[in-house]
C-alpha cells in the first residue's frame, strides 16, 4: 500500500542568544508557518508540491552573525536582511517524493528592523515578506534579471495578499512631518 509522506511542520525557528530582541516579535513563529502555507497556495503546482513536503530552518540572529555569514559564503563584507542557503537545487527538488529539508534562512534583526522602520512597516510584516522571499530562493527562484525579479515579486505579493498583507513593493507614502500637512478639506 502506498502512503503519503508525512508533512514536516514548515519551520524550525532558532533564535540566537545574541539576538534576543527577536523574541519580542509577538506571533512570529505562527506567522512563519502561515507564510509557508500561503506561499504554497500561490506557487505553480510543481513548486507547491515541493514546498508542501518541505522543511526550512530559520535562524533569527544579529547583524554581526549575518555579516560573518555573508562574508564567508558570498564574499560580501556587510550584513544583509536575509540569507538563503539551499540544501538541494533544481531537478533533485522535483524528483523527491519524501519530506525535504529545503535549506536554511538567516535574518539579521538590526537590518530587518531598520528597513521596516524606514519603510513604515510592522517588523512582523517585513519579516514575513523576507521569509517568503528567502523560501522562494530555496525553491530556486532568483531576481538576477528583470523577468525573474518580476516573477519572484508577483509570487511574494500573492502570498502576502493571502495573509492580508499589502504589496511590499508599492510606493510608500511617508507621513508628512508634524505641522506640515493641510487641515480640513482638499
Amino acid at each position: 500500500m502506498m502512503g503519503t509522506a508525512p508533512r514536516l511542520e514548515g519551520f524550525d525557528v532558532i533564535v540566537d542568544d545574541d539576538a534576543a530582541l527577536w523574541r519580542r516579535v509577538r506571533g512570529l513563529r505562527a506567522r512563519l508557518n502561515e507564510s509557508m502555507k500561503a506561499l504554497e497556495s500561490v506557487l505553480p503546482a510543481s513548486a507547491s508540491r515541493v514546498l508542501g513536503r518541505g522543511h526550512v530552518t530559520v535562524l533569527l540572529t544579529s547583524n554581526v552573525r549575518v555579516h560573518a555569514l555573508n562574508k564567508a559564503f558570498r564574499g560580501v563584507d556587510k550584513p544583509t536582511n536575509v540569507l538563503s542557503f539551499p540544501r538541494v537545487e533544481g531537478p533533485e527538488l522535483a524528483r523527491s517524493r519524501e519530506p525535504l529539508f529545503l535549506g536554511d534562512l538567516a535574518l539579521a534583526f538590526g537590518v530587518v528592523k531598520t528597513e521596516a522602520q524606514a519603510e513604515g512597516k510592522r517588523l512582523l510584516d517585513h519579516t514575513t515578506h523576507l521569509t517568503i522571499h528567502g523560501v522562494l530562493h530555496l525553491l530556486g527562484y532568483d531576481h538576477g534579471n528583470d523577468t525573474d525579479a518580476s516573477r519572484m515579486e508577483r509570487l511574494e505579493c500573492r502570498a502576502l495578499a493571502v495573509l492580508g498583507l499589502p504589496d511590499p513593493y508599492a510606493p510608500v507614502n511617508p507621513t508628512p512631518p508634524h505641522g506640515s500637512g493641510k487641515k480640513g478639506g482638499s
